[in-house]
Order: C-alpha cells, then sequence, then structure tokens
C-alpha cells in the first residue's frame, strides 16, 4: 500500500513540477493521515494532491492549484475544506494573529481594537477550549473594520476563518451583538465624534489664521498704493518746477 502511495505522490508530483523533496514531505503527511480517523473520509488520490500542496507550502515552493484542482478530481469547495481539515489536523496551519491579519488584508488600523474585541470575548466565553481557531481572530479584524468604517472584502476574512458561509454568517451576527452588550460599539461612535469634532476646530482655526495673514497683506497692498502716489506728486512737483525754470529763463 505504502509503496503504490509513494508511486501516486510521484507521478503527481512530477506533472505538477515539483522535485524530491517536496514529494518526501508530501510522503510524510500522507503517513500521518493513514493513521488519522477524522481523515479517513477523503480518498487516497485527492489526499496525495492535497499533502503535495502542503509539502509544497512548507518547503516553500510555488505549487499549480489549477492543475492540482484537476487531478484531485474535487470541486474547488471540497478542495479547500479537505485542506483545511488536512492542515489543522496535522497541525500544520500557521496561527493567525490579528497583527498578520490586519498586514495581510491591509487593515493595520483596526488592530488594536480587535485585540480588544478578542481579548474580551475569550474573557467571557474561556470555558471554550477551540477559541484559537483562526475564525475568531478573522471575525473580530472584520468586525473592527465594520465600527471603523474601513472597507474591506468580507469573502477575503471569509476565507482566512476557514468557515463556511452561514457558519460565517452566524459567528458575525454573534459578535456584533457582543460588541453592543460590551459597549465597544458606542465608544467608538463617541471616539469617532471625537475625532470629527477635532478636524472641525482645526480647520476652523486655520480659517481664522488665514483671514489673520490677509491682513498685513492689505496692508502691504495699502502702503505700496501711498508710495506710488507719493512719488507721482514727487514727479509732478518736480516737472512744474522745471517749466517755471524755464519760463523764467524765456
Amino acid at each position: 500500500m505504502s509503496t503504490n502511495i509513494d508511486n501516486t505522490l510521484k507521478v503527481l508530483g512530477e506533472k505538477l513540477g515539483l522535485d524530491t523533496t517536496v514529494m518526501i514531505k508530501a510522503q510524510e503527511y500522507h503517513r500521518l493521515c493513514c493513521i488519522k480517523s477524522n481523515l479517513d473520509r477523503i480518498h487516497d488520490f485527492p489526499k496525495a494532491v492535497l499533502c503535495l500542496e502542503l509539502a509544497a507550502k512548507n518547503v516553500g515552493v510555488g505549487f499549480d492549484k489549477t492543475t492540482a484542482l484537476k487531478l484531485s478530481t474535487l470541486t474547488p469547495v471540497m478542495y479547500q475544506k479537505y485542506y483545511n481539515l488536512i492542515e489543522t489536523t496535522l497541525k500544520l496551519s500557521e496561527v493567525l494573529t490579528i497583527p498578520k491579519l490586519c498586514v495581510k488584508l491591509n487593515c493595520s488600523e483596526a488592530k488594536d481594537l480587535a485585540e480588544t474585541i478578542i481579548s474580551r470575548y475569550k474573557a467571557q466565553n474561556s470555558v471554550h477550549d477551540h477559541l484559537n481557531h483562526p475564525q475568531y481572530n478573522a471575525v473580530a479584524v472584520y468586525t473592527a473594520c465594520k465600527l471603523k468604517s474601513i472597507k474591506v472584502a468580507k469573502a477575503q476574512f471569509r476565507q482566512e476563518s476557514q468557515l463556511r458561509l452561514p457558519q460565517w454568517k452566524q459567528l458575525e451576527s454573534r459578535f456584533f451583538e457582543f460588541v453592543k452588550q460590551c459597549g465597544l460599539e458606542v465608544d467608538q461612535k463617541q471616539s469617532s465624534k471625537k475625532i470629527k469634532d477635532s478636524a472641525e476646530i482645526n480647520a476652523a482655526k486655520l480659517a481664522d489664521s488665514a483671514e489673520n495673514k490677509s491682513v498685513p497683506e492689505d496692508v502691504e497692498m495699502h502702503e505700496e498704493i501711498e508710495e506710488y502716489e507719493v512719488w507721482k506728486a514727487r514727479i509732478l512737483k518736480e516737472a512744474m518746477e522745471a517749466l517755471k525754470t524755464e519760463s523764467c529763463s524765456a
């Protein structure tokens, strides 16, 4: 049985353009899968493809997902579901922290609020031993983004959460209800109002400053006009005196 699987992995690996290092790691993962009863539902062929992708990720090389999907005979949804299942069962998944998630999804300004949300949620739900599942950090960051009016793609957060759509909707609703109950939504609205008020005050100060600066410019222009009038009077006076001199000479 082991020889057949090794041969299968080799053939699939070659079709996917993977080297020997990846195939050896995939063999290791496949052997571990065989002793995990919750993975028995996955047939050997698609399981081999999934192990190759996980091995490629571990080694740090590129992976042809399009070809892998065709070889696995699975739908994209089932492929991702089984991939997540194997990754979680073998404890291969990287811990998706809130800072990493915020950087990955380009919403770093939501980090502090998201950490506050998840911290309070864990404090009130400490009886659950699965709170380290990525779904909680994902929905905490998403909730923080919504409270701070940061535009984000919900689909990206759902993908990171490894949840199906109905499960995601349920968790999303639970977290929004939670932030209301603990007053985080009100706190955020008050904070946003303070920021808005502060911005309006600063804008008013800038406007006043601009008006004050315009006064010296008016004075300076007035002084320039006065200097011109003095110059004009002097020229006229000199011209009149010159005419008088000429008249006397005549």
